[in-house]
């Protein structure tokens, strides 16, 4: 949908994060979409526990042309790690207020 990030486990395992419109266009979440059989299947995780409505933004009418810029991905031996910003709490002031994080487990089942 908007922005992805995406990085490759060295067993082959593929992770993306993105944001993605969950119910109409002013409600976006972050997502991870995972394979670990060569894309065979993908499962996809909702990540973020609230929306972002881009329309809050009164004073920045150009937020959804921003939306999903500050994704991330990488992996540990502990699992993948997503980062996201999102606007769940924004004001004029601070549009993107808050950074989220979460780490999945490695060899999760598709």
């Amino acid at each position: 949908q908007r922005m992805p990030e995406a990085v490759v486990e060295p067993d082959g395992a593929v992770s993306i994060v993105y944001m993605g419109q969950v119910a109409g266009p002013n409600d976006w979440q972050a997502f991870v979409a995972r394979s670990i059989d060569g894309g065979r299947t993908v499962t996809e995780y909702k990540v973020s526990s609230a929306s972002t409505d881009p329309t809050c933004f009164n004073t920045q009418p150009s937020f959804l042309t921003h939306l999903g810029d500050y994704l991330g991905i990488t992996y540990d031996r502990q699992g993948v790690v997503a980062i996201w910003e999102d606007g769940r709490k924004c004001t004029s002031d601070t549009p993107y207020s808050e950074a989220w994080a979460v780490q999945l487990p490695t060899r999760l089942a598709a």
